[in-house]
């Protein structure tokens, strides 16, 4: 799936261009200081003055919109119609001159595309007066649009959400900057039909911190994607993002995805997000209720309220089932929730079948948490460290393969309310797992928090999380490879090593010195 989604998102906006370039274009030119409202803003030295006046203009299919860069412009930009990506090659919406121009929409929406096709909306800076200051806009909101490409754009100050995308589908978002917005830096859901083929890419979320007037419900979320089939989410990080959700009760995640069939979010960084005093959650990622045929991968997690992946049901949601979680890394999540690396919780039926292999958690409390069995759950060569007992809930079914366990104070390495198994024989000799392994896996890890990486980019580069030359894991056990049985055919580890027959515990593959 990632590789059909690559393809799109390198050919598309380049297509759309060279369309534009090759094409009878009119353009629309704004300048806030020498521009006028009675010129027709075709060129450069007659520009438009005010976003008012470029909406009574109605930019059509092939046109292109330029606003001059470190300028500022008021007002909402509106673009509504059927315009589309036909021999006119769509239409762009971007700055001219030095610097980003800047829309700023005080307390409404930034700009609005409302059935919209083949559009470029690039290199803005869009800015409300405040998700605490009057602000009950959104930055961009996309309602039913197709083959659309936002890319190189901050978007800040808006109560509701930096990025709102309502159904359609084609839609790539890349390099983009939401912050300081709030219930969510970037928000994908259904509109008229569910949103279909959407790429998040390169982005940054951060101090989206929570909507004031949202009192029912979550928010302070960085990414969250739901009512949609086929996403990719990659090279993402979101930190500092919840912390001033106004209510108790479920709360924001990092990234993460609900009713969302074939979803990947992999190579991203959550870390440092938070809730509420008294709220739930706060994760890093989290495939909530919903979802289906979907895959966590590659990712790293760290120093979140909540715990690095929550795996789960909320009540009334669609079935859950055949997800997969696989080569991430938890570090010293679940600060004040979950207590946890990885997390199962199931406030309905309907969530089974899901396989949680090649993951490294280091957690301070318990590696693994769950408040309910979860059918058809297969753990498999995870290396799974903590302080106290390291699996810590009511996981009686649940198939575990391979693991490696390490308590470090010898806490324990299966706990379910009263029952407390203190070592590996214990727990296998109670229908546990029967390859395990146990003790310290000697797997790099960071001095500080601090040192691990905030460039998603650099994840494959990274020292920590490897088994070290002197780790008796390498190898250690029979490889399966999963990805095949997924229609995969390039099943490797974090780092790019192949996982092959042999294979190790965790997310490093890398064969013996």
């Amino acid at each position: 799936m990632s590789g059909a989604f690559t393809l799109l998102a390198q050919g598309s906006a380049h297509a759309t261009l060279t369309l534009m370039q090759a094409s009878k274009e009119r353009s629309y030119y704004l300048d806030s200081v020498r521009g006028s409202d009675e010129n027709d803003g075709r060129d450069p030295q007659h520009p438009l003055r005010t976003i008012g006046a470029l909406n009574a203009a109605r930019p059509a299919s092939g046109d292109r919109v330029l606003l001059r860069g470190g300028h500022v412009f008021s007002g909402t930009l509106e673009l509504r119609g059927s315009a589309s990506a036909t021999e006119d090659g769509g239409m762009c919406v971007g700055s001219y001159g030095d610097g980003r121009a800047t829309l700023y929409a005080g307390p409404a929406d930034g700009v609005v595309l409302q059935g919209i096709g083949g559009l470029t909306l690039e290199n803005l800076e869009i800015v409300g007066c405040g998700r605490n200051a009057g602000s009950d806009g959104t930055g961009i909101t996309a309602v039913d649009c197709s083959d659309l490409s936002i890319h190189d754009v901050i978007v800040r100050g808006f109560r509701v959400a930096g990025i709102a995308i309502r159904g359609g589908s084609d839609i790539r978002v890349e390099r983009v900057t939401a912050h300081h917005n709030g219930a969510a830096g970037i928000q994908v859901n259904r509109g008229n039909d569910i949103a279909r083929r959407i790429v998040i890419r390169d982005c940054l979320v951060h101090d989206n911190a929570g909507d004031p007037k949202r009192l029912d419900n979550h928010s302070g979320n960085g990414i969250v994607v739901g009512g949609l089939d086929e996403c990719l989410i990659e090279y993402c990080r979101a930190w500092n993002n919840g912390y001033d959700m106004p209510r108790t009760g479920n709360g924001p995640v990092g990234i993460w995805g609900y009713a969302a069939h074939r979803l990947t979010i992999q190579y991203c960084i959550s870390h440092d997000n938070k809730t509420s005093p008294g709220g739930m959650d706060g994760g890093g990622f989290d495939f909530d209720g919903g979802v289906t045929e979907s895959v966590l991968q590659y990712n790293l997690s760290y120093n979140n309220h909540g715990s690095g992946y929550l795996l789960c049901q909320y009540p009334g949601a669609e079935r859950w089932q055949h997800n997969r979680c696989r080569f991430n890394i938890s570090i010293n999540d679940g600060r004040t929730n979950h207590h946890a690396g990885i997390h199962f919780w199931a406030g309905d039926e309907g969530i089974s079948d899901a396989e949680v292999s090649n993951n490294l958690v280091v957690n301070d409390r318990h590696a693994v948490t769950a408040t309910h069995d979860i059918p058809g759950l297969v753990m498999r060569h995870n290396i799974l460290v903590s302080e106290d007992s390291v699996i810590s809930g009511p996981l009686s079914t649940t198939v575990f393969e391979g693991n490696h366990l390490w308590s470090r104070r010898d806490a324990g390495v299966f706990e379910n309310g009263p029952t407390l198994l203190h070592d590996l024989k214990s727990w296998q000799e109670s229908g546990g797992d029967e390859s395990a392994t146990g003790g310290d896996p000697r797997v790099v890890l960071p001095p500080m928090l601090a040192d691990l990486p905030t460039d998603p980019r650099e994840l494959v580069r990274m020292p920590w999380g490897r088994l070290g030359a002197d780790s008796q894991l390498r190898g250690k056990a029979a490889g399966r490879d999963r990805g095949a049985e997924h229609g995969e055919h390039d099943s490797q580890d974090l780092y790019g090593n192949a996982f092959g027959a042999l294979c190790s515990p965790g997310v490093d593959q890398a064969a013996k010195p």
